[in-house]
């Protein structure tokens, strides 16, 4: 496994297996936030990373935030056809564009994704002349 496959797996590992559904009792009277026996250690072993755990804070309730991928190399289309649910392409011209989208249209079933698994977010510039109305 190579470093940008092994983050993002101790990364799911914190965010999915840390936290008990449960675990957040919000009791006033106690004055506790969660209950520190519904929270787990992850005890990650790796080549890249040994993490103990658990994660820092509680889980969002879907649990795995929103993960974007941004830009066009060939890992990073292939790394964000694995995690991504949003692609941020740029591109000086729509043709450029439009082969990212197409790699990433190529990659999504390769890793076990069919379109549409992510959306594409389209950044624009505008030139302005002066002058211009």
């Amino acid at each position: 496994m190579c470093l940008i496959s092994a983050y993002p797996s101790v990364l799911y590992k914190l965010w999915e297996s840390s936290w008990r559904d449960d675990a957040v009792v919000l009791d006033v009277a106690t004055d506790t936030y969660a209950e520190p026996s519904r929270i787990r250690k992850i005890h990650h072993k790796g080549r890249y990373f040994d993490v103990e755990g658990p994660g820092f804070v509680e889980p969002s309730p879907q649990r795995t935030p929103l993960l974007y991928q941004a830009g066009s190399s060939t890992a990073g289309i292939a790394f964000g056809a694995r995690h991504a649910e949003a692609v941020f392409m740029s591109g000086p011209v729509v043709k450029k564009v439009s082969h990212v989208a197409g790699a990433r249209s190529h990659s999504d079933p390769i890793a076990g994704r069919f379109p549409p698994s992510s959306r594409p977010a389209r950044r624009s510039r505008p030139l302005l002349r002066q002058g211009a109305a």
